[in-house]
Order: structure tokens, then sequence, then C-alpha cells
């Protein structure tokens, strides 16, 4: 290609560059912004004004047509923000939501509700939407048909307590929400989370019933946990401490007397362990002098145990046989 013919076809490349940038800014928009008017057209009110359109969106609602109204609460609040009908109909969109199933997206319309409208709709009006929404999703039953009972799933309500448990520090049911979400915890299979929640409960709200459960709930998870892993000793240790904690401070609630029975079960399974760990010493490692000192440890932490005769008796041989070795 000769030099000519070279500075002709870029004089033609930037010719066209220049006709390019000389188009309507309009034509350069990206697709998106023609996506976002397409779905505009859908959320344009019915009415020609905020009240009429709340009362629009509310008649749809009571008459069940919950899709139609999620719509036009959303479009209430589109097209007129600044008033007060839109908060009452945002606080609305976000309970349609919830009412068709769309659990995740309530939440998030009612953090809306929270931040967008906080003079218009009080922050302990918005948790205790929540919190009565985590209720019913903690015993709302699905797929109920004919002599078939439907099953529940209540891990839908975590997002919604834990909501509440993180942005309301002082609302006067705190210590109620802590509580369910506890328990929830507890119903999902999530025992160690459970027992921290329980934990800060029990330390945050004192002398609180919420808390007194709280004392006894978490003693005894810790005991079902001990119960799984029987040869951790630090674990029976952190479980008998907790019940004894919860039956000390609490003497005279209806729960300490099961509270003091698992101390006695857990006592004899400590002292169970603390058994077989001297025994080891003494009969698999053949060491008498590690042996004497758990034997005499034994005596020292249990000293009602029903292994107490064959402690004695052995830690009197070893001790016999070491003096002997001595002289």
């Amino acid at each position: 290609m000769s030099i000519k013919s070279t500075y002709s076809w870029l004089s033609g490349f930037l010719a066209l560059g220049v006709c390019l940038a000389a188009l309507p800014v309009e034509a350069s928009r990206p697709f998106e912004e023609e996506e976002r008017s397409r779905r505009a057209l859908f959320l344009r009110p019915a009415m020609e004004s905020p009240e009429a359109q709340l009362a629009y969106a509310q008649q749809l609602r009571e008459n069940g047509r919950l899709r139609r109204a999620q719509r036009q609460f959303r479009a209430l609040v589109r097209t007129w923000p600044r008033t007060d009908e839109a908060a009452i109909a945002q606080k609305q969109f976000a309970q349609v939501l919830s009412e068709r199933g769309r659990h995740r997206r309530a939440l998030e319309e009612f953090e809306r509700l929270e931040t967008e409208y906080p003079g218009r709709y009080p922050h302990a009006l918005v948790l205790d939407e929540l919190f009565e929404l985590a209720n019913a999703l903690r015993t709302e039953r699905r797929g109920q048909w004919l002599f078939l009972p439907g099953y529940t799933r209540p891990e839908r309500a975590v997002p919604f307590l834990e909501r509440i448990v993180k942005t309301g520090p002082r609302w006067e049911r705190v210590a109620e929400a802590k509580l369910a979400l506890a328990e929830l915890q507890e119903e999902i299979g999530e025992p160690e989370m459970a027992i921290l929640i329980y934990e800060r409960l029990e330390r945050r709200h004192p002398g609180r019933d919420e808390a007194i459960t709280a004392a006894f709930r978490r003693a005894h998870l810790l005991n079902e946990i001990s119960e799984r892993y029987p040869r951790h000793v630090d674990g029976m240790e952190i479980a008998y401490i907790a019940l004894g904690l919860a039956v000390q401070r609490y003497p005279r609630d209806e729960r300490a007397d099961q509270a003091r029975l698992e101390m006695q079960r857990l006592q004899s399974r400590m002292a169970q362990a603390a058994y077989e760990k001297a025994t080891f010493y003494d009969i698999r490692m053949r060491n008498p002098q590690a042996a004497i000192i758990t034997y005499e440890r034994f005596l020292a932490n249990f000293p009602t145990a029903e292994q107490v005769p064959q402690v004695r008796y052995r830690l009197a041989a070893l001790q016999a046989k070491m003096e002997n070795s001595d002289g």
C-alpha cells in the first residue's frame, strides 16, 4: 500500500470518528437506561394523587390482589417519595412482600423504611413490625395438603431477629428478641451460637426473666455438648460451673432442681474421667509417680465418689512400693 493510499484511509477513519462524536447524546446512552425507562412505565401510579393512590393500593391488598398491590405501593413511593403517604406505602410494600413469601426482599424494604423515613415512621415501630413478622415465620406451616401436616422453616426468621438485635440495643423488647433468636438457633441445630447469645443476654439484661431463662438454657446446652465428648474434661468443668452459677444466682427458680440433678450426673462423669486417667498412668503406663499424683488429686476433688475405695487401695500400694524401692 502506497503512502498516499494509507493517508487517504486514515483521513476517512478520522472523519468517521468525527461524525460519530457529533451524534446526539441520547444515541450514546447505554442500553440499561432504556430498560429502566421501560420498567418505569409499569410503576406509574394508577391515581392522580398520593391520597387516592394509597387508598387504591390498600383496596387491592384487602381484595387479595397482592402482586398488583405491591406494584401500586411501590409506584406511590417512587412518584411521591416525600409525602406522608409514601411512608405508609413503604411499610405496606414491605408487608405485602412478606405476605407473598419474599422475606429477604421484605427485610430490605423494612430497612429502607427505617433509613428513608426516620421521622415519619419511628425506629421502634419498625422493630415491632420485624418482631411480629419473625414470630410468624417461626411457626408458619407450609406444604399443607389434605391429610399432610406440612412443615415449618423457622430459620427464615433468623435474619429478622438478627436485624432487631443489631439495630435496637435499647428497644424495650430487645431481651425478648435475643431470647427468641437463641431459642431459634437451638431449634435449627446451632447450639454453639445459641450459647453465645444466651451468655450475652444474661450479661446485658441481668435480673430480667429472659436473662434467667438464658442462664439455665446456656448451662443445659453446655452440659449436652459435654455429653457428646465424654473425655473432654475442660468441657465438663465449664458445664459444671455454668450449672452451679445458675443455681447460685436463681436458687428458687423452678429449673434449679433439674440443674442440681444435672450437676450430680456431671460430677459422676467427671469423677469417672479422672479415675480412668489415674488408672491409665498406673496400669497402662506403669508410671507410679504420675499415678500417685493423679490418685491424690482424685481424692481431693471427688472425696465422695464411688471409686474412692479403689483409689485409696491403689494409692497405698503405690506409696508402699515407692518407699521400698527407695529403701
